[in-house]
């Protein structure tokens, strides 16, 4: 059974990823500019040419070890497996990313950003892995994070193979789009948005606030100095009283 259910996974990997390069090898193509390897930092500092360009992995490296250092740590709440792979995802490839953007920048070129986006698809992979984890289900995130490994991967392949970046860029805007998406349609308790207006991100798409349907209580009546609230905390003889 468990057999059965591998080979249909990995059936299901394999038509998802001929599907998008199909489509993708359908559409023109899309060079890298080499003007993209014009930096604004051109000053070296310490021999480190493009030195603030550089430099600047230094904090893609300290947020990724000190996730590294979060997750391994015993003093911490945990999460479900899905979630936790697309943690450690997030976390090895902002380290990877670190080590190959400090390269490029070093000696900017089409070989060595092809190490800058490689490590970047990791890191793509586990913030998208991590959102359907916590947005859809856990099986979601079981099959999404080693597809999207797997794609991404391929799409810097194919740039550095073909010339051709279109498939690069379409995933990484598919990707944008929907986390947008899942923050939009799925709800949950903690949302900002639903937090400062009282309305679900999707309720404001449709303009149906939950909260309209709520019946308000009725204003207070006020008879002189006494109202109908404070009835209950005097005696009546004494309102009546004082309403004379």
């Amino acid at each position: 059974m468990a057999s059965a259910k591998s080979l249909r996974g990995r059936q299901v990997l394999g038509a998802v990823i001929a599907l998008f390069f199909s489509g993708c090898a359908s559409l023109p193509q899309m060079a890298q500019d080499p003007r993209y390897h014009g930096f604004a930092d051109q000053r070296a500092w310490l021999g480190i040419p493009h030195a603030a360009d550089v430099l600047s992995n230094l904090a893609f490296a300290l947020v990724g070890a000190a996730a590294i250092a979060r997750l391994v740590s015993g003093h911490r709440p945990r999460f479900a497996p899905a979630t936790e792979s697309g943690t450690w995802c997030i976390a090895v490839g902002l380290i990877a990313t670190a080590a190959g953007s400090a390269w490029y920048h070093v000696e900017p070129s089409n070989g060595s950003l092809f190490w800058d986006r490689l490590p970047m698809t990791l890191v793509f992979a586990g913030v998208l892995g991590t959102a359907l984890a916590q947005r859809v289900r856990a099986s979601a995130a079981r099959f999404g994070v080693p597809l999207l490994i797997v794609i991404g991967a391929a799409t810097v392949l194919y740039w550095k193979f073909s010339g051709d970046l279109f498939p690069y860029m379409a995933l990484q805007l598919g990707g944008i789009l929907m986390l947008l998406a899942l923050m939009v349609v799925t709800n949950k308790a903690g949302d900002p948005g639903k937090a400062k207006s009282g309305m679900r991100p999707a309720e404001l798409l449709r303009g149906t606030p939950s909260s309209i349907s709520r019946p308000q209580p009725p204003a207070p009546r006020r008879f002189g100095r006494c109202s109908s609230v404070r009835v209950q905390a005097r005696r009546p003889d004494e309102c009546d009283r004082r309403r004379r």
